[in-house]
Formats: C-alpha cells, sequence, structure tokens
C-alpha cells in the first residue's frame, strides 16, 4: 500500500499546482471584491500608525515630521496605484466587449467547475482503476475491503462532479470552443464510470451485509443510468450508434 501515496509523482504533482492554483485565484478574487474594504482597513492602519508616530512621548519633533511625511505619501501611493489598476482593468472589459471577445471567455464560476472535471472527476477514474487493480492482487481481507470501499468513495465523488457538468452540458460541453470540455472526453468519462461501476456490482454479492454499501452502490446505478453519449452539440444520442460509428 505504501506504492499507492508517492508524493513525488507526476499525477500527485499536478494535483497540488491544481489545487494551490484553485487557492490563490480565490484570494485573488476575494481581494478584487472587496478592494474598496481592504483600503479602508489599510487606510485606518496608517492612521492608527500616524496617531501613534505624533503623539508618542518619546521621539522628537523632527522625527514625527519625517514620520508623518512617509505615511502621507505611503496612502498617496496607495490611492494612485489602486485607481490605475481599477482604471486598467475598466479599459480592458470595455475592449473585450468592442471587440466581440467577451463571449468567448469563460467566467470564474464555469472555469472552476471544468478545471474541476479535469483534476477531479477525471482523476477519481484512475484512482478507481488503481484501487481496482490492487483488490484483486490484495491477501488480506481487510486490505480488499479497504480498496473496496475507497472505489465507491472516489466514484462516487467524481461522479457528484460530472453529473453536474452532464446536467449542463450547454454551459460546459462543446466540441466547438476549446475552453470547453470536449464530446468525446464527455463519451470516455461515462465509458469508464460504467466499468467501474460493473466491477462493484459484480463484488457487491460478498457485502450483502452491509446496508450503506448496497445503498451507495445502488445510488451509483441510478446516477450512471441516466447518462448517454452525446454529440458535438452535447445533446444525448443513442449508445449503439456511437458504438457503431466506433468501430467503423
Amino acid at each position: 500500500m505504501s506504492n499507492d501515496f508517492d508524493p513525488n509523482s507526476h499525477k500527485n504533482l499536478e494535483l497540488f499546482r491544481y489545487y494551490l492554483n484553485r487557492d490563490l485565484q480565490k484570494i485573488e478574487s476575494s481581494i478584487q471584491d472587496n478592494h474598496g474594504e481592504l483600503l479602508g482597513y489599510f487606510t485606518a492602519s496608517l492612521v492608527d500608525i500616524f496617531i501613534v508616530s505624533l503623539f508618542g512621548d518619546n521621539l522628537k519633533c523632527t522625527e514625527n515630521i519625517l514620520k508623518i511625511m512617509y505615511i502621507a505619501g505611503l496612502i498617496i501611493l496607495f490611492f494612485i496605484i489602486s485607481c490605475v489598476v481599477n482604471k486598467i482593468a475598466r479599459f480592458r472589459r470595455i475592449r473585450r466587449k468592442e471587440s466581440g471577445r467577451e463571449e468567448y471567455i469563460v467566467d470564474e464560476a464555469k472555469q472552476e467547475m471544468i478545471d474541476s472535471f479535469d483534476n477531479i472527476a477525471c482523476d477519481g477514474l484512475l484512482i478507481c482503476e488503481s484501487y481496482m487493480g490492487k483488490y484483486s492482487l490484495a491477501d488480506k481481507p481487510y486490505v480488499r475491503d479497504f480498496y473496496f470501499f475507497e472505489v465507491i468513495h472516489h466514484l462516487t465523488k467524481s461522479t457528484d462532479l460530472f453529473g453536474e457538468i452532464y446536467s449542463h452540458r450547454d454551459l460546459y460541453v462543446s466540441s466547438k470552443k476549446a475552453e470547453l470540455i470536449d464530446t468525446y472526453r464527455v463519451n470516455n468519462y461515462i465509458d469508464f464510470a460504467r466499468k467501474i461501476n460493473e466491477f462493484l456490482n459484480k463484488e457487491m454479492s460478498k457485502y450483502m451485509a452491509d446496508t450503506e454499501v448496497k445503498k451507495d452502490i445502488e445510488n451509483l446505478n441510478i446516477e450512471i443510468a441516466k447518462w448517454h453519449y452525446v454529440n458535438e452539440s452535447g445533446r444525448e444520442i443513442d449508445d449503439d450508434k456511437l458504438n457503431r460509428a466506433r468501430l467503423k
């Protein structure tokens, strides 16, 4: 089991990059959304420093004047930078709208969902596949149970996210826009998830006494049964139709 978690593997490093980048984007967005409030906090802090410096008993008059000039300069510089950044951002938004590029830019919420498909939903299937292989090789019952339950957990987590994307294919799926999820990736995901679900149903007979396991697998059966292959427009198509096309 020690080989399951290689902290230096390419996939783990990729996931680390994804989560780090996601958190940094949230921090940046929070700062942008609350820049006025942050400006107020910053200004208030500078005023506090100004008052302490001005009325400190142990400071000389010359030192007070220099500190006042320094703090005033910081306040002015901060206001100038804030105004410049806001004007640049406003100018870029106007240019995007005028050029017609605005409609092709994926908004933050949509991009986060697409990134989650790439880095959570798809990787969840790979984890399931790995655990399925280890399940068949495990020679201890409790180790086998661990892998089986982890497959249920990761497939559930993955399908919960994919289900949201599948239900709103008009927002997230397209073979025409490079920013969105390609339809062939959606169809491949469905194939992969079905195979993992088949494994769970096959091995489920060993866990019939566990009502929670039965319930979770039944929920997976219901969710995955809703999915069908999609065409270039993101619309559902007959599964046999796509399979026939693949065999040509």
